[in-house]
């Protein structure tokens, strides 16, 4: 693994109320400070917060862009950050469900050429919510992670035509061409589960996971880096090479004074209770109570477009300000920076960015400008 420290910025305005040229200006900001390797687009069909929850009364953003639901396609999204910033990087966190792998690598080989930074796809097994009101099956997430994986390579480095017999495709004459200096994309398996781990121990070029919600302390970040480790060395691969990244929810400020004024706020409270912690048997760590039952995962069950808001506050009713205050790394960016560097010294080179603040009301501009100096305080 390299000891550079590589980072990026998940970004919200990827919303059809908004003009797709809106980010060039955001993502400047980032490849302007020399700090930022890459923007970072989320491939959504419909918003983690509960359309029932967006309103005026909770955020005063509803008052402006009105339905959280309609969300812009990642890939031309990032297509128009790339044509004003040609030196930025860019990564799609989507899945192995929805886009099948010609069209899927496709575009990402497309927008590869587009920049000179690095280009990735981080590949997860879906959530329900993106796939079974559309006729597809959650079941068949890891399967399709594992093909996708594999047809990968073959599209990346074929020369001709090839066949593929795998558990959901079989190719015959499969072909996308194969330009002799086309840069290829980056593969990271996205998750935290033990098959997820394993497909990307085999098949990719790393692996991203979160803090706090599946690593909560670096110690326990630690034994997971030894024992992924251990694994690439037994399957012949060069552990060094193979890329460690972790996403990081934070609210960012110029004081925590401000989050703790915050802390209750509903879409807050909304995320701590479907995404604080993905396995809902680790909150009895914190000495708190889930607030869904212990077998609950937001990828398989949740699905916030179908509730009512009677429903979505019995849910806020349960979650309690100490549930927030864990799901959220809270402070300056000097703060939170301390908190997350002993996760570099644990194994992860690739840092990516989620600030929650500009969520109740924080500016976009100032909220860009905190996540690029905790960016650049993560690679000194």
């Amino acid at each position: 693994m390299s000891s550079q420290v590589e980072t990026g910025i998940g970004i919200f305005w990827a919303l059809r109320e908004l003009d797709p040229r809106s980010g060039g200006e955001l993502a400047g900001l980032m490849a302007q400070s020399g700090a930022v390797d890459e923007v970072v687009i989320w491939d959504q069909m419909t918003s983690w917060w509960p359309n029932a929850l967006w309103t005026p009364d909770v955020t005063a953003q509803a008052s402006q862009l009105k339905d959280i639901d309609a969300l812009s396609d990642p890939f031309i999204t990032m297509a128009f950050a790339l044509a004003a910033n040609e030196n930025l990087g860019w990564a799609v966190s989507t899945d192995a469900l929805r886009r099948d792998p010609p069209e899927l690598f496709q575009s990402a080989l497309t927008l590869s050429n587009a920049t000179r930074g690095k280009s990735r796809l981080l590949l997860g097994a879906g959530e329900v919510r993106h796939i079974n009101p559309y006729g597809r099956k959650r079941s068949e997430g890891l399967a399709r992670l594992r093909d996708s994986l594999k047809i990968a390579r073959q599209f990346f480095t074929a020369e001709k035509p090839f066949d593929f017999d795998g558990e959901i495709w079989k190719y015959r004459k499969a072909w996308i061409g194969n330009a002799r200096n086309e840069p290829r994309p980056d593969l990271f398996a996205l998750g935290g589960g033990p098959h997820l781990i394993d497909a990307a121990v085999e098949l990719a070029d790393g692996w991203v996971s979160g803090v706090p919600f599946v690593f909560s302390t670096p110690e326990e970040y630690s034994a997971e880096v030894v024992r992924v480790k251990e694994s690439l060395a037994n399957h012949g691969r060069d552990p060094e090479s193979f890329v460690f990244g972790l996403y990081h929810l934070t609210y960012l400020c110029d004081d925590r004074q401000e989050f703790l004024d915050n802390i209750e706020h509903p879409l807050l409270k909304w995320y701590a209770a479907t995404g604080g912690r993905l396995n809902q048997r680790h909150w009895a760590r914190e000495g708190l109570e889930s607030v869904y039952p212990d077998d609950w995962h937001y990828a398989l069950h949740m699905r916030p477009a179908h509730m009512t808001r009677a429903e979505v506050d019995e849910i806020l009713n349960r979650t309690t300000a100490e549930h927030v205050d864990k799901t959220c790394i809270a402070g300056t960016p000097s703060d939170v920076a301390q908190i997350l560097r002993p996760y570099t010294d644990a194994g992860c080179s690739y840092h990516l960015i989620i600030d929650y603040a500009p969520l109740v009301g924080a500016e976009p501009t100032g909220a860009i400008n905190r996540a690029v100096e905790l960016c650049r305080l993560l690679k000194q």
